[in-house]
């Protein structure tokens, strides 16, 4: 497969928009941060533990701040490029992804180092989690993008409906993981089926070390590692299974699910 095959003028193109977004929208929601943990789990913390809980929960928010977001560009970009060269993107999406999470990271860990004074250490293991999600997500939208390209019309239509109905979906799920506070009151095992809720839920209270003043918060808690291994192999799950649906979608339509090499 030639280099032109996996990257085109396009590819560099959606790059080149996407990459100053990605690195804009994190700047941008850096101060809605601030405020998420009153607004998303508790407005009126006043315990030790509580203002602790406050503490460690906003320096995640801030340390990912537009992770979020990040995935779900992630997931549309695929989509888009799944839709016009089908699996052959896989590549240049996978890539794409990968650039918006190394320059999400860049801009948000010197930016929340000035949102406050004391920064704690950035949470290492919960950034790295969040950041292999990005190229998952996007596999994940390749699929999509291929089922659409190789479906019947009928099926397209009703996928087209299916996508426009999961959209605020997919949002409401990553705030009810944001929110899960304490015990969780979601059970667990919805984390799979829903990995927005499992990329939410990591950075939540539940998510996070918040009880131990000697540790800098990061992944742990009462869901932060089962959130992490939900989040990873959910969307392994999705895109593996996406790409079975699609060959097989292929087969019945006598239609290549992949393009030619160029």
């Amino acid at each position: 497969m030639s280099l032109g095959a996996v990257v085109r003028r396009s590819d560099l193109l959606l790059a080149c928009l996407l990459i100053p977004a990605m690195a804009a929208l994190v700047a941008a929601l850096m101060p809605v941060n601030d405020g998420l943990y009153h607004f998303a789990v508790y407005d009126d913390p006043q315990t030790p533990d509580e203002l602790r809980e406050r503490w460690a929960t906003t320096w995640s928010y801030r340390y990912t701040s537009g992770v979020l977001c990040g995935h779900f560009v992630s997931l549309t970009a695929g989509l888009a490029l799944g839709c016009r060269r089908r699996w052959h993107a896989l590549p240049a999406a996978a890539g794409l992804a990968l650039a918006l999470a190394l320059v999400a990271v860049a801009v948000a860990i010197p930016a929340a180092r000035l949102a406050a004074p004391d920064p704690p250490p950035p949470p290492v293991r919960l950034l790295v989690v969040e950041a292999v999600a990005y190229p998952l997500w996007a596999a994940v939208g390749v699929g999509i993008g291929t089922l659409l390209a190789v479906a019947r019309r009928t099926t397209r239509l009703a996928l087209g409906a299916a996508i426009i109905v999961a959209t605020p979906l997919w949002w409401i799920f990553a705030y009810a993981g944001l929110a899960q506070h304490g015990v969780p009151k979601i059970p667990e095992w919805m984390l799979w089926p829903f990995p927005s809720l499992a990329a939410g839920a990591a950075l939540s209270p539940s998510g996070l070390v918040t009880g131990d003043a000697s540790r800098p918060p990061d992944l742990g808690g009462a869901w932060g590692y089962w959130a992490a291994v939900a989040l990873c192999g959910s969307l392994l799950t999705y895109a593996l299974l996406m790409y079975q649906i699609t060959r097989r979608a292929q087969r019945r339509r006598g239609s290549p699910a992949e393009l030619p090499d160029e």
